[in-house]
């Protein structure tokens, strides 16, 4: 009886820990069936971010590859420049050897000699083609030649409104490169760019000079920039700026403008055109 009565209340306790247990379990699984749609929302959200982060990085992969298009495609279109100017150059050196064996032959007339002579300014002025000089630059604000190449890039961002890349100046050095003596009027400082398309933005851009001169100390200094040419071709030129000057001083209506390398091109106030080499002018 004893072991019977024992039995049974065994038998008791594990019912009533069965039943407990199974509420227990019902309470738990009620509670996370009311949670779920919580969970399943929140889940859901941050998949929706982490979706939206991996298409944000997409597209700016896609914008970086643009870019890096871009520069390739400009990158191709400089070295097609520097190939052409090369051939130039080549072609132009070939002629000239050739007219220098007929000189030492003693096969040149004068009007060969001329044509020679013509033939390696062109050259000359042609290696130049890329390189710009800027003039009236304070002394000493580079801190050294090596330097001219970072102060040229400021001048173009701060007085062109221009951004370069650190690829697109070559190199700058004052001329002369050393200063043995003062001067009166501060050494020019000349610049090659890696690309005459660089080189025809700044020289457009120069027109913002005449508004936007250089500090030097409580001074201000009235910037300029020219194309670098040869001495000869210099003085070719600078005959031709003063008749233009002349000829818009008769007639405003004019056009006049002077082009590569030393020609005057005149557009009177009918459209008639004429042009004016610098060799016709005494």
């Amino acid at each position: 009886m004893s072991n019977g009565r024992k039995s049974g209340k065994k038998h008791k306790r594990h019912s009533s820990s069965r039943s407990s247990t199974g509420e227990e379990f019902a309470e738990f699984g009620n509670r996370n069936s009311n949670e779920s749609p919580v969970c399943s929302e929140r889940y859901g959200m941050a998949t929706t971010k982490e979706q939206l982060d991996i298409i944000m990085k997409k597209l700016e992969k896609l914008e970086i590859l643009d870019t890096i298009n871009k520069r390739l495609m400009d990158m191709e279109k400089d070295i097609h420049e520097v190939k052409s100017k090369v051939a130039e150059l080549e072609e132009g050196l070939e002629e000239a050897d050739a007219s220098i064996k007929d000189l030492s032959d003693g096969k040149v007339d004068k009007k060969d000699y001329d044509k020679l002579e013509s033939q390696l300014e062109d050259l000359a002025n042609r290696a130049r083609r890329n390189n710009l000089v800027f003039i009236n630059v304070p002394e000493g604000v580079e801190q050294g030649n090596n330097k001219c190449a970072e102060l040229i890039k400021t001048i173009i961002a701060t007085h062109l409104e221009l951004d370069l890349d650190d690829n697109d100046i070559e190199r700058a050095h004052r001329t002369p490169t050393h200063l043995t003596a003062p001067r009166a009027n501060p050494r020019p400082i000349h610049v090659a760019f890696h690309a005459f398309t660089v080189r025809q933005k700044v020289i457009k851009a120069a027109n913002l000079l005449k508004t936007n001169p250089y500090p030097d100390g409580e001074a201000q200094r009235k910037l300029v920039i020219t194309e670098d040419v040869t001495p000869k071709l210099q003085i070719e030129r600078a005959k031709l700026w003063k008749l233009r000057r002349k000829l818009l001083e008769e007639n405003p209506a004019r056009k006049a403008f002077v082009n590569y390398p030393s020609s005057l091109k005149v557009i009177e106030p009918d459209g008639s055109v004429r042009r004016i080499n610098a060799k016709n002018i005494e």
